[in-house]
């Protein structure tokens, strides 16, 4: 079974684990109780397969731009004789936070141990910032970026920017 098939297990499971919990909080099946879980199973495994969505595309291809180096130190005093400063390069990358991850988080926290949910949307958005400041110097004609550096920003409660961003510069022949 393939990745996007076992993740969509785990988020149909989680939805109906969910929906049974209403279910028991409401306190007896009636109508509308029943309504209201399917209502909640609805919601939250439309989510869960909304955060899913980047698991089935696949992988596009960088365009080949040659070796980008990509260093945190600043220019070394020799270096700067053959090398021309192209200014400031950015990525961007703003992440968001589904109720799905939320919720297996918390129950994460709350048995103690690194909420997996959360690490794997950030990594996946200080990845993407980071190819995105690289484009941006490959179309400048960059040959490396120095001072590289990845700053956050809390956008909302439930979302964050991650930016990356250094100096760009070009080989002189």
């Amino acid at each position: 079974m393939d990745k996007y098939r076992k993740e969509m297990l785990k988020v149909l499971g989680g939805s109906l684990v969910i929906s049974a919990g209403v279910l028991y909080f409401l306190d007896g099946v009636t109508p509308w109780t029943v309504l209201i879980s399917g209502a909640v199973l609805i919601v939250s495994f439309t989510g869960g397969m909304l955060s899913l969505k980047n698991l089935k595309r696949k992988k596009r291809n960088r365009r080949d731009m040659g070796t980008m180096i990509v260093r945190t130190d600043s220019i070394l005093e020799g270096e700067a004789g053959e090398l021309k400063c192209l200014g400031t390069v950015y990525g961007e990358s703003i992440i968001a936070a589904t109720m799905v991850n939320d919720f297996y988080s918390s129950i994460r926290i709350l048995f103690g141990g690194e909420p997996k949910g959360y690490k794997q949307i950030m990594s996946a958005a200080r990845r993407k910032a980071v190819d995105r400041m690289i484009r941006q110097a490959g179309i400048k004609g960059a040959y490396m970026v120095t001072g590289h550096r990845l700053t956050t920003t809390q956008v909302s409660d439930r979302s964050a920017e991650i930016i990356s961003y250094g100096t760009a510069w070009k080989l002189i022949p």
